[in-house]
């Protein structure tokens, strides 16, 4: 959410032409997928119980639903953390909007991409 909080902020800054019209980051939730056919059975089918009786656990259905609303958002969504599906947001936490910690996130984080580059060149 820093980073999508940063790039928020710059995309409405007065003078910069941005062709993004959506910043927002998706948690489809824990979703029930296949993916712990490599952990021993009975280990996957407790945490499957587990997540189901604390009503954590979503069909792959439903998971796909916060996904497809960032892909076709409502008009002037964004900069937001959407969850769950049917346009539903939650709020991040403070640390994700601190304008000082995500410029230096921006920065470094532009600096090592930078750097890649130029070792890729060589």
């Amino acid at each position: 959410m820093l980073f999508d909080s940063r790039i928020d902020v710059s995309k409405r800054s007065p003078g910069l032409s941005c062709n993004v019209s959506l910043i927002c980051a998706v948690d489809p939730g824990v979703v029930e997928t296949n993916r712990t056919r490599g952990v021993p059975s009975c280990l996957s089918c407790v945490a499957f119980t587990v997540l189901k009786l604390l009503s954590l656990l979503q069909s792959p259905k439903k998971g796909i639903s916060s996904v497809l609303n960032a892909a076709l958002p409502q008009p002037d969504t964004s900069g937001v953390y959407l969850f769950g599906g049917k346009g539903r947001t939650i709020n991040s936490s403070a640390l994700s909007h601190n304008s000082k910690l995500a410029h230096e996130l921006w920065t470094t984080s532009c600096s090592l991409f930078m750097q890649s580059q130029l070792a890729v060149k060589v």
